[in-house]
């Protein structure tokens, strides 16, 4: 009974720890980008922007010779500017703005970098697939010819067997320098499968395409992103502006015993008003409002770098899906010869030979077709946009950043 309990959780642990895309990709929230921003929003709910009412407090006092004590007490204090508590005030709310809108940046560029890690995985497991597949298809030709004794042909069929294992050791290495990036990400066990994982297909991503034309450039996450930059550092410089004006004046209360007996004798009041003829501030905030001008040019070039980058993306998408399906015509086409019984081994490898060379080719353009898919999605707000969805899935699954 207790060998069958431990069978039992050894099973559960490993199903446990099996790698899971969907995991993987909810766990974005652990990368150093997204950390950051963690830590500044907990930051920005403990921070309270607000300004105080009065600028300064002061308290005076004076004596008129040692012998006699302090015979003269002034209580003044500064009311702050009302505008730069204003000022302050609409600060919080423009720095709330940009907050989101920068972390629909930072998880947008993280969830690019964890599909370009998991698309160089899809594509070095098939390549390795193909070269295994071909190693046995050259081994069992070598068999063949090894019986009939030394010939060109059992020469040429194992210096082409040694070239796939060495080729296969180099693709293997680099998945195995891939999936420890992914690992860093997301603690697995075992290794990373897609045998039983559901790919999404050429025609999905052509729907997809269609369903999801170019939105209106004023509204995408990275132009809204700069415009928010824009007025965080206007809402900056207002405050820096009031701030230079922050000493209006100040009201003080005065209390002299040596004057007499009485209240109206002894108490007193100043109030003073500061005219704002001299600004010392003034040449700070001139270069302030002059990078203003730069932050209103930073809108319109990534206006035009958010066109550009989704016409490219886009038109990279589109001929890349007409030449995978090309491919995919002609390695039809190819296999049909399988059928004839070629007996010619120059000619069986030669053939041979064209058909992984094809294949291959259709790994490396379904890998860019996934990677510009990913580009365009990000391109058009579709990337970081709840309800998060796994775009490598047929069945687009949904999950959540935790």
């Amino acid at each position: 009974m207790k060998s069958l309990l431990v069978v039992f959780v050894s099973i559960a642990f490993t199903a446990f720890g099996q790698f899971d895309v969907n995991t993987y990709l909810s766990k974005s929230s652990n990368d150093i980008e997204i950390q950051a921003l963690n830590a500044q929003w907990d930051y920005i709910g403990e921070t309270d922007f607000k300004s105080p009412f009065f600028r300064e407090y002061e308290f005076r006092a004076r004596a008129r010779g040692f012998e006699s004590g302090f015979d003269d007490f002034r209580f003044r204090f500064s009311p702050l500017n009302p505008y730069e508590r204003k000022a302050n005030k609409q600060y919080a709310s423009v720095l709330d703005n940009q907050m989101e809108s920068q972390s629909l940046v930072e998880y947008a560029s993280v969830l690019e970098k964890r599909y370009k890690l998991l698309i160089k995985h899809i594509y070095f497991s098939e390549i390795i697939e193909l070269k295994q597949a071909s190693a046995v298809y050259y081994k069992k030709l070598l068999d063949s010819k090894a019986k009939q004794g030394i010939s060109r042909d059992l020469i040429a069929i194992d210096r082409k067997l040694l070239t796939l294992e060495l080729n296969n050791d180099e693709f293997t290495t680099e998945i195995l320098r891939v999936e420890n990036l992914i690992r860093s990400g997301y603690d697995f066990g075992g290794n990373i499968s897609w045998e039983n994982f559901s790919l999404v297909t050429i025609e999905s991503i052509e729907e997809q395409l269609q369903l999801n034309q170019q939105e209106n450039v004023n509204t995408n996450y990275l132009v809204q992103n700069e415009i928010n930059k824009m007025l965080l550092a206007e809402s900056n410089y207002e405050i820096n502006r009031q701030e230079s004006f922050s000493n209006i004046g100040y009201i003080q209360a005065e209390y002299r015993p040596y004057r007499g007996e009485t209240a109206a004798e002894t108490l007193g009041m100043q109030i003073a008003f500061q005219l704002p003829i001299v600004n010392p501030d003034r040449p700070d905030l001139e270069r302030r409002k002059l990078r203003l001008l730069k932050d209103h040019s930073d809108i319109k070039a990534m206006e035009e770098e958010v066109k550009l980058d989704y016409f490219n993306f886009n038109n990279k998408l589109e001929s890349g899906i007409k030449q995978y399906k090309r491919i995919q015509d002609k390695l039809s086409t190819l296999n049909k010869l399988d059928r004839i019984g070629l007996t010619d081994v120059e000619t069986m490898i030669v053939l041979k030979e064209y058909k992984d060379d094809l294949n291959e080719l259709s790994f490396e353009l379904y890998a860019q077709i996934l990677s510009n898919y990913i580009r365009v999605l990000q391109t058009n707000s579709r990337l970081s946009a709840a309800p998060y969805r796994n775009y490598l899935s047929e069945t687009g699954d949904s999950f959540e950043i935790n």
